[in-house]
């Protein structure tokens, strides 16, 4: 390295240094118990979000069916996705949406001010609704 008279410094080692990131968590989790028609009767519903909720920020939602639409019991439904329409309301909720590759079902989900909470609203194409309660259950 050298300064503007050109003197120069010696070499120097740079230790790498790693965070722990199970100690600096970035997600949280939230689980609650999620009723669509007999498809879903009382069936526990996961959904993982990010610290700092944003547009395009990835969420996965998890639960099982009763009996999908098949007809094939206890069939595990995952929903890999992204944030849409995000915004943050007046007493500090955050809302966003997100939905199936497919386009039939939406989420919105609506974090609680204090982050201990979340509420899950879910749609189809033919406006069926159903909204589950989430208790924080790990992160942020």
């Amino acid at each position: 390295m050298f300064n503007p008279k050109g003197d120069s410094s010696n070499a120097t080692t740079l230790d790498r240094r790693y965070s722990d990131l199970v100690q600096h968590r970035s997600t949280a989790v939230f689980t609650g118990k999620l009723n669509w028609f007999t498809y879903a009767e009382n069936e526990m519903v996961t959904l993982v979000i990010p610290r700092g909720v944003s547009n395009g920020a990835p969420v996965g939602l998890y639960y099982k069916w009763t009996v999908n639409s098949k007809g094939v019991r206890k069939a595990n439904h995952a929903v890999n996705s992204t944030f849409h329409d995000v915004t943050t309301r007046a007493n500090g909720e955050t809302v966003g949406t997100f939905g199936t590759s497919d386009g039939h079902y939406t989420y919105k989900v609506t974090v609680r001010s204090d982050g201990d909470a979340a509420e899950l609203h879910m749609s189809n194409q033919t406006h069926d609704e159903a909204t589950a309660e989430l208790k924080k259950s790990y992160g942020f």
